[in-house]
C-alpha cells in the first residue's frame, strides 16, 4: 500500500540512509541526517513538500517526494517529482510506475500546473507516465535529463464554484451575516474543488492508451495478491479476473465514480472495460480505491461478454469478500460465480458498493 510517511514515521531512518547512500553523488553535504532533517517537513495534509512511502506492512518497498528546488541546475522550476526509489529486491515489478503515478496525482491535488523531474538514467519511465524532455544537462559533473508534465487543472470548473455554491443558497445572503456567508463558500469550495480535481484526474486515466492500462492492471493485481492471500487463492482457481486499477469516486449530495479495466485470462489480455456508478444521499468526499471480479465458471464470464452493460448488483452468485475472507477459503465454495474485492482505498468518503455499477466494454487507443 501506499502511504505518506508523515504516517508512517517508523520508516524515516531507514529511508533518509537509503537516499543518502543513493543520491549523494548528485549533492554537496548531503547526508542521513539532512535527508532525515528534510523527512520531518513532509506532511500528510494534502500539502507540498510530502513523501509517499509504498511498503508491504512494516516492510519498505519504495518512495517518491514532490518538493521544491530539487534540482540545483534548474532553480527556477518547481515542483520536483524527487527520490523515486525502489529497494533493490522489488525492482523490476512495476513499483516505480506505481510510485511516479502517485506523485502525479499528489501535485495535482495540491493545486500544481506542472511536474518536473530529472533523472540519470530512468527518461523512458517517465516519458510513458506523460513527461516530456525539457532539456540535458550536467548536475555535479553527472549528466542528467530534465523533463516535464502538465498536470490536469480545472480552473474551468473552478470559475464555476461560486455560482454553484450560490445555487444552492441562493438567498442565504438574506438569512446569515456576511460572516457565515463567507464561511458556507469556503466549505463549499473545500467540498467540491478536491472533487473537481479528481473528476479532471479522471478523465486524463480515461485517455490512457491500451499499453498503460494493460501496466497498471497488472500492478494492482500484483499488489492485492501480495496484501490479501485469500485474493491469491481466488485467482488460482478462476477462470478470469477483470481487473480496475483506479476508480475515483467524488461526490456531495450526489455521487459518481469512474474507471477503465483489463479482463485477463489465461495471464493474456482479453478485453477491455469501464465502470460506471451513480449514487444519491448524504455524502461529501473524495475517494480513489481499486477493485478486481473473478470468474470462476463460464457461466460468469458469458454473462460478462453477451451482457450489454454488465449490471454488477444484478450479476448471478456474486459474492463480495470482506476483510476475513481469507480465513474461508475452501475448494467446495470457490468453484463458481463471480468474486469481488475491494482494495488500496484512499480518501474520506465512506460506502464502496456494487449497488448501481454497471460494466462495460470499450476499445482504447493503442
Amino acid at each position: 500500500m501506499i502511504s505518506h510517511l508523515a504516517d508512517v514515521p517508523f520508516f524515516r531512518d531507514e529511508l533518509a540512509a537509503l537516499h543518502a547512500a543513493e543520491w549523494r553523488h548528485l549533492y554537496a553535504d548531503w547526508d542521513a541526517q539532512t535527508a532525515l532533517a528534510e523527512f520531518l517537513n513532509h506532511k500528510a495534509d494534502g500539502s507540498l513538500p510530502a513523501t509517499l512511502i509504498l511498503h508491504e506492512g512494516m516492510e519498505l518497498v519504495g518512495s517518491v517526494s514532490v518538493v521544491f528546488g530539487d534540482c540545483p541546475a534548474r532553480l527556477d522550476l518547481d515542483p520536483w517529482l524527487a527520490s523515486l526509489y525502489v529497494v533493490p529486491q522489488k525492482r523490476g515489478l512495476g513499483h516505480g510506475l506505481e510510485l511516479v503515478r502517485a506523485a502525479i496525482e499528489l501535485a495535482a491535488a495540491a493545486g500544481a500546473k506542472r511536474l518536473h523531474v530529472f533523472t540519470e538514467s530512468a527518461e523512458k519511465l517517465f516519458q510513458r507516465c506523460g513527461f516530456e524532455i525539457l532539456e540535458r544537462t550536467m548536475l555535479q559533473d553527472v549528466p542528467i535529463t530534465v523533463l516535464a508534465r502538465l498536470l490536469p487543472q480545472p480552473e474551468s470548473l473552478r470559475k464555476k464554484l461560486s455560482k454553484s455554491s450560490r445555487a444552492l443558497r441562493p438567498d442565504l445572503p438574506n438569512k446569515l451575516d456576511a460572516g457565515k456567508a463567507l464561511w458556507f463558500d469556503g466549505a463549499m469550495n473545500k467540498i467540491l474543488v478536491p472533487m473537481l480535481a479528481l473528476i479532471a484526474l479522471t478523465g486524463t486515466s480515461l485517455a490512457e492508451p491500451a499499453q498503460v492500462l494493460k501496466e497498471k492492471s497488472e500492478t494492482a493485481l500484483r499488489h492485492l495478491y501480495r496484501t490479501n492471500p485469500g485474493a491469491q487463492a481466488i485467482g488460482e482457481k478462476s477462470l478470469a479476473v477483470l481487473v480496475f486499477p483506479e476508480i475515483y469516486k467524488a461526490g456531495f449530495i450526489f455521487g459518481a465514480q469512474r474507471g477503465d479495466g483489463v479482463l485477463f485470462k489465461d495471464g493474456a489480455v482479453a478485453g477491455y472495460f469501464n465502470t460506471t456508478a451513480a449514487s444519491y444521499g448524504l455524502q461529501a468526499g473524495i475517494q480513489k480505491f481499486s477493485y478486481a471480479l473473478f470468474f470462476m465458471d463460464e457461466n460468469s464470464l458469458n454473462y460478462l461478454k453477451k451482457s450489454d452493460g454488465f449490471e454488477l448488483g444484478a450479476a448471478p452468485s456474486l459474492v463480495v469478500a470482506d476483510t476475513g475472507f481469507a480465513n474461508s477459503i475452501s475448494t467446495t465454495t470457490t468453484h463458481k460465480g463471480i468474486y469481488v474485492f475491494f482494495f488500496s482505498q484512499q480518501g474520506l468518503m465512506a460506502g464502496i458498493g456494487i449497488q448501481g455499477t454497471k460494466i462495460t466494454k470499450f476499445t482504447p487507443s493503442e
